[in-house]
């Protein structure tokens, strides 16, 4: 019988804190294939769309060696969530084998992948003006 404790599996910082424009998200948890973890990494990505932050994210996977398929599906979810609120969000450094992962769950239908985190959050600049949450 499986285990699962709460844990944080992320961490953020919001660059340009004069001017909010992108969330840079990072993995603290480099082992995603418990569902459980899957389900309680959705809620805290789930957690960030709010009035208080940009609709502009940047996934940092360093470090990440294994995910399983509830971790990718939260993510593609979320991913869904952020466009639907006009917002958009960006990848980068995620492991080659985890990639077929990201493609069978359909994140990268929602997700632009870059080779390195400063390319992402280039990426995520371009877009003209500031994204912000309108619920």
């Amino acid at each position: 019988m499986s285990t699962t404790m709460n844990q944080t599996h992320i961490a953020y910082d919001l660059l340009d804190r004069t001017k909010p424009g992108v969330v840079v998200i990072a993995f603290e948890t480099h082992d995603l294939a418990d569902p459980g973890h899957g389900k309680e990494l959705g809620d805290e990505l789930d957690s960030l769309i709010c009035p208080d932050l940009p609709m502009r994210f940047v996934l940092d996977f360093e470090g990440v060696r294994a995910m399983g398929s509830t971790a990718f599906c939260e993510i593609a979810a979320f991913a869904r969530r952020v466009q639907w609120w006009g917002g958009q969000v960006k990848a980068c450094n995620l492991d080659p084998s985890l990639t077929l992962g990201a493609a069978l769950s359909g994140m990268d239908d929602h997700v632009e992948f870059a080779k390195s985190l400063s390319a992402a959050v280039g990426m995520a600049r371009v877009h003209a003006g500031d994204l912000v949450f309108a619920g």
